[in-house]
């Protein structure tokens, strides 16, 4: 089967694009309200121009180096299209000069550096062979073909991705051999069974509430978990959901519940209303990195919440319940730095960052990698309260030094949400900058580990 025009492509990125992108967006809290952004201003420059965000010499020296590493891209696509192959990305030829965009609103995207290129996408099987233009803005590239829309994101070594038509996700590809789990069906427990006996019918709540407000509180309470299927999601048998903005999985305990350990098992949501973009009433459900679909019941004692598009992807009818739910049973002391020894221990007391300096404050010291990594080499790296960083290697010896600032991004992907952006003190062969970025960093106080957004984990060394 060769994939023609009838299918959309785009890139399921770590961060959601909330709606309204196509006219931009301004960030709020999590029961905030979008306001359109200003109306973008651009100018053309040369490929040697140096702008804020360096040179479009220097964008086009970073995708041909990551493209030319990845020579194999394992590629999954869903079952209904393919099985898994390798994928082939080649840039076929650049455009004569760049653009500098920019609006004046940081929350908006103060500025912007994009670089034409055309990039040919071949995949072993022979699904897709397509020529596409598109543009490069920092490491990702998008580009159109038909109906098609593509998006690459190049990074050092590593080349990642989605593609997706507008019935849901197509397939997933990684120079780093993304794995793809397979589809869960979920059983609930004995401890669920009688309040699952009062699940009732949904149906789409989209434009059912009134005001933020009402939506949060028709969501805050504990839910149990009835009916589920799901891809790469953690196992859960149930939800908590705080009026605050905040959520956890509970899993059931000894005839009752308590919080579930782990990474991936908390997080923040965030209401938007779309009034001004989708007709009155409408309103948007991000959990951090998820645009959610929801459906309540009539009594609001069922919810339906559903992700149809990324890596993790699920289908979940939860009925509310007002059993009390035990706090977690951690298998380290709170604070406590383990270092490699807690890499595979399950994570307790999980939370983002109230401010910059809260990260800051947490930051400060050395760090190993149990997955995922930053420079080459490196297999830890420790933070100074300066500004200041150190990458080491497995022994704990210095191999580059660099300085890191820290961003709030709540505004944009709800409470607790931050950023680490890292450039080493050393260039490249070629005279680039290193640049690395830690996004979305979530705290686990017992042990003492970090998640990034990118699904990389650390854990503090002693």
């Amino acid at each position: 089967m060769t994939l023609g025009p009838r299918h959309a492509w785009q890139l399921a990125v770590l961060l959601s694009c909330i709606a309204g992108c196509a006219g931009g967006q301004s960030g709020t809290d999590h029961g905030g309200t979008l306001q359109p952004c200003p109306e973008v201003r651009t100018r053309d420059v040369a490929y040697d121009v140096m702008t804020t965000l360096g040179s479009a010499a220097q964008v086009r020296a970073s995708a041909e180096e990551s493209l030319r590493y990845a020579t194999e891209i394992a590629l999954s696509w869903t079952s209904e299209v393919g099985a898994s192959t390798t994928l082939a990305i080649e840039v076929i030829a650049w455009g004569e000069l760049a653009t500098v965009s920019e609006s004046g609103v940081p929350s908006c995207g103060e500025q912007k550096l994009l670089v034409p290129a055309t990039l040919r996408f071949v995949t072993e099987d022979g699904l897709l062979d397509q020529t596409i233009a598109g543009t490069w803005n920092g490491a990702q590239w998008t580009g159109s073909y038909e109906e098609i829309e593509v998006s690459v994101v190049a990074a050092d070594d590593r080349v990642s991705g989605a593609l997706q038509a507008r019935s849901g996700v197509l397939a997933h590809f990684d120079s780093m051999q993304l794995e793809v789990a397979a589809e869960v069906i979920y059983t609930p427990p004995a401890t669920s069974e009688a309040a699952c006996r009062a699940v009732a019918p949904t149906e789409d709540s989209y434009r059912a509430f009134s005001s933020n407000e009402a939506l949060i509180g028709a969501l805050a309470g504990t839910w149990i978990l009835c009916t589920s299927t799901s891809t790469n999601t953690p196992e859960h048998d149930g939800l908590v959901i705080d009026a605050g903005g905040t959520w956890k999985h509970i899993v059931a305990h000894e005839g009752g519940f308590i919080e579930q350990l782990g990474f991936g098992s908390q997080g923040a949501f965030t209401v938007f209303d779309l009034t001004d973009y989708n007709g009155p009433n409408s309103r948007q459900l991000t959990f951090v990195r998820f645009m959610n679909d929801y459906a309540f019941s009539t009594d609001r004692g069922t919810l339906r919440l559903t992700a149809v598009e990324g890596p993790q992807r699920y289908d979940n009818t939860y009925v509310r319940s007002d059993l009390v739910v035990g706090p977690p049973q951690p298998e380290h002391a709170v604070g406590e730095r383990a270092g490699l020894a807690a890499c595979e221990s399950r994570e307790a007391f999980v939370h983002g960052f109230d401010s910059v300096d809260a990260l800051r404050d947490t930051l400060s010291g050395a760090w190993t990698f149990c997955n995922g990594g930053l420079r080459a080499g490196a297999a830890g790296i420790a933070f100074a309260a300066d500004g200041s960083y150190r990458h080491l290697d497995a022994s704990g010896t210095t191999i580059a030094t660099g300085r890191y600032e820290l961003h709030d991004t709540s505004m944009m992907n709800g409470p607790g949400m931050t950023q680490v952006n890292l450039t080493d003190d050393d260039l490249r062969a070629d005279g680039r900058t290193r640049d690395y970025l830690m996004p979305g960093p979530l705290l686990s106080e017992a042990p003492l580990k970090l998640a990034l957004g990118d699904g990389s984990v650390l854990s503090a060394l002693p």
